[in-house]
């Protein structure tokens, strides 16, 4: 059974598509403000500095260079993200390396090891788990402090040695252990949690959307519908003589045939469209970018790929012996105040009318003309 939200799009699932959004916003206010802070060390030690006259330099032009990706949108984000994060590593173990053997003072190797290197290791540190899933994150952290501590060794093995320095870096390194490890800890509960969420928003047996999960995910699509005029149709249907299957077949018969139903339309639908189970034998397909009747907005054409996928529906409606997908529009129904979630309510109060099931007249006002 596939995922709860459409496979073609992990991003369209509702929080993610905005996340993505604000971290572009982030990462451009953070190298943005960067920038000047460069330009001012740049300014004040280049004649003294040679690393800062050269390595500077290029790390303000990474940092243009990926302000411009991320603002045109270029480039995929994790793309970014990653070539990003190499390259600060390697530009941050040109310092230390700097900073440990080019500076002939100690004094000022110290201070370059605690306000310069030191903040570019808790940088790596902190952009590896905003960056990456917790286990690549706690890897890729750790790496850059195995390979930071590396380049000092060196340094301890030929004496005489300038302990003071040497002091600074252990302390720089087991702080940076200690935030890795706080960081890792931080970001498998947040995990989980993720985790914890999904199966709220999921149906148990079918592993369809549940009602919360296509609350969700409705409001997502309505907010879309609102602000670009794009058709949205909700459909509700259910499985017929259900309950006669149940006594006549016991309940494991019934999940089957759920399961069944379930998969059968998933292989009719879209990628882009939306399943729930909406509870025992009904479910509810959003369907973005459908019109309803084969009309695409104010008197445009169908476009094929919603009529095949209709089609498709239809189709295995008929062989699963159901009474069809049905989803009727009340002329003069108001247009629904609020979120998704305040419908259920008045749609679970409509009786059956004609043969209608439950809640379609209530459903069906949430798309079309009604939501625009």
């Amino acid at each position: 059974m596939r995922a709860a939200w459409p496979a073609s799009c992990s991003s369209c699932a509702p929080g993610m598509e905005g996340l993505e959004q604000t971290k572009r916003r982030a990462y451009l206010v953070v190298y943005l403000v960067s920038l000047p802070t460069i330009g001012l060390v740049w300014a004040l030690r280049a004649e003294a500095d040679r690393f800062v006259r050269f390595g500077f330099p290029v790390l303000g032009g990474v940092l243009v260079a990926t302000s411009v990706l991320l603002y045109g949108r270029r480039a995929q984000l994790a793309v970014v993200e990653r070539a990003f994060y190499t390259f600060l590593a390697a530009w941050g173990l040109a310092y230390l390396l700097h900073t440990l053997y080019a500076l002939p003072d100690p004094v000022a190797s110290r201070q370059e090891l605690s306000d310069g290197v030191f903040m570019v290791l808790l940088a790596l540190c902190v952009l590896a788990h905003v960056f990456f899933r917790p286990w690549r994150a706690t890897a890729a952290a750790g790496a850059v402090a195995v390979a930071f501590a590396l380049a000092a060794l060196p340094l301890v093995m030929h004496p005489p040695l300038p302990w003071s320095l040497v002091l600074t870096f252990l302390r720089m390194e087991a702080a940076t252990i200690s935030l890795i490890a706080w960081l890792h800890i931080l970001s498998v509960t947040k995990q989980q949690l993720g985790v914890e969420q999904a199966r709220a928003n999921t149906d148990t047996l079918t592993g369809l959307l549940n009602r919360r999960g296509i609350f969700a995910a409705f409001d997502v699509e309505a907010d879309r519908h609102r602000r670009y005029g794009h058709p949205l149709t909700v459909v509700l249907f259910d499985v017929d003589h259900f309950k006669q299957i149940n006594d006549r077949y016991g309940h494991s018969a019934g999940d089957r045939v759920l399961l069944n139903v379930a998969r059968s339309v998933q292989e009719a639908i879209r990628p882009a469209d939306y399943l729930a189970r909406w509870g025992g034998e009904d479910f509810l397909l959003l369907l973005p970018e459908t019109p309803l009747g084969g009309s695409a907005g104010a008197g445009g054409a169908t476009p094929p790929a919603d009529r095949r996928s209709g089609n498709r529906v239809r189709s295995h409606h008929r062989e699963l012996r159901g009474r069809g997908v049905r989803a009727h529009r009340q002329p003069g129904d108001p247009r629904p105040q609020g979120r998704c979630g305040a419908v259920p309510g008045q749609g679970e109060r409509t009786q059956h009318r004609g043969g209608e099931p439950r809640g379609v007249q209530i459903m069906s006002r949430l798309r079309g003309p009604a939501l625009q």
